[in-house]
């Protein structure tokens, strides 16, 4: 990268043994090491929210890895937040804190089933925000009901945040998706970028080839704004 920037992740599966991530220690750690050398320096753990492990049992092997993190000298810290499955009941449990949110922020990271229609992703959004808090939606390239067009303006218009994953840019000039999302990230309709790694294969931390587009097409505000900025303020519990 052109600046020396610490690239903060707020989407990553990264405690093993908690859902469909990593299965051990050795894999979580070897997902780190390599999240590291892609110049990533802060992460958000967010396990799904079907995870059988609680609230002590998540922190617990989370406190596991930043202590080995420490061991090997890599400046890395981990933060706990929670991607959340959505069901109508949502506020109501967020109210309960039977969620958790984004590094005990006012931020909570919401996913829907790939077939969502867009109206149900508006009623989240509304009910979310109605309860106080702030939703971010993740990985938005799966759900083909916001490709309608003025469908991402209108949910942050609803109080809605926008994830996409590093990986959805990858790929040739015929591939339609991948020309979607770049138009979006392009437009600036975009808030923050993530890596969803699940393991060190199919879904790993690699973002350097990314990087490199988002480099090129963006200007250097926008750039830092997805890849750090925004991602600090969630961290900080600031204002977006």
């Amino acid at each position: 990268m052109k600046k020396n920037i610490d690239i903060i992740d707020i989407h990553a599966h990264i405690i093993y043994g908690a859902d469909d991530g990593p299965k051990t220690p050795e894999e979580s750690l070897l997902m780190l090491r390599r999240a590291h050398s892609e110049g990533i320096r802060r992460i958000i753990a967010t396990p799904h929210s079907y995870s059988k492990l609680n609230f002590e049992e998540l922190n617990f092997r989370l406190e596991y890895l930043r202590e080995k993190l420490k061991e090997e000298k890599l400046d890395m810290e981990l933060f706990l937040g929670q991607e959340i499955y959505y069901s109508s009941d949502i506020g109501s449990e967020l109210q309960k804190g039977n969620f958790f949110t984004l590094n005990f922020s006012k931020y909570v990271l919401i996913e829907f089933n790939r077939g969502v229609g867009f109206l149900e992703i508006v009623k989240a959004v509304r009910d979310i925000v109605y309860v106080g808090y702030s939703p971010i939606l993740a990985h938005v390239e799966r759900y083909f009901c916001l490709r309608k067009e003025g469908a991402l303006k209108e949910l942050v218009s609803c109080g809605a945040y926008l994830q996409m994953n590093y990986s959805c840019i990858l790929g040739g000039l015929f591939n339609s998706d991948v020309r979607w999302c770049k138009k979006q990230i392009m437009s600036k309709r975009i808030h923050f970028l993530s890596t969803d790694m699940h393991n060190t294969t199919t879904r790993d931390p690699s973002i350097k080839k990314s990087l490199k587009w988002l480099e090129k097409a963006l200007d250097e505000e926008y750039f830092i704004d997805l890849v750090q900025n925004n991602a600090r303020k969630v961290l900080e519990n600031a204002i977006l």
